[in-house]
């Protein structure tokens, strides 16, 4: 390694850069490591609260409805009435919000 010596990220910089943008020089400051992975552990909470909630409410209820309905095992079906029943969750929230104003 003889003849070579270390070169900074600065003296690499071309005169456009220094000349055109001089805040690429500073160094930003970083985040916390709890703040950066703060989203991840949100939606994995999430996920794992609806994936509980389908395992011991909805696939108990479904299998009862599926059966009087006579749809057993065609998920097609099951999944329209999971889905419709969601969208009469949902739609009585907004129901529930406009009425109280």
């Amino acid at each position: 390694m003889r003849g070579r010596h270390r070169v900074t990220s600065r003296e690499h910089m071309s005169s456009y850069d220094k000349e055109e943008n001089p805040t690429s020089v500073r160094l930003s400051i970083a985040k916390p490591a709890w703040q950066s992975s703060l989203s991840h552990v949100i939606v994995a909470s999430l996920s794992s609260f609806l994936y509980g909630c389908h395992v011991g409410i909805v696939n108990e209820t479904l299998e009862s409805i599926s059966i009087d309905l006579g749809f057993s095992g065609n998920t097609l079906d099951e999944g329209l009435v999971v889905s419709t029943c969601l969208v009469g969750a949902f739609s009585w929230i907004f129901v529930q919000r406009v009425d109280s104003r």
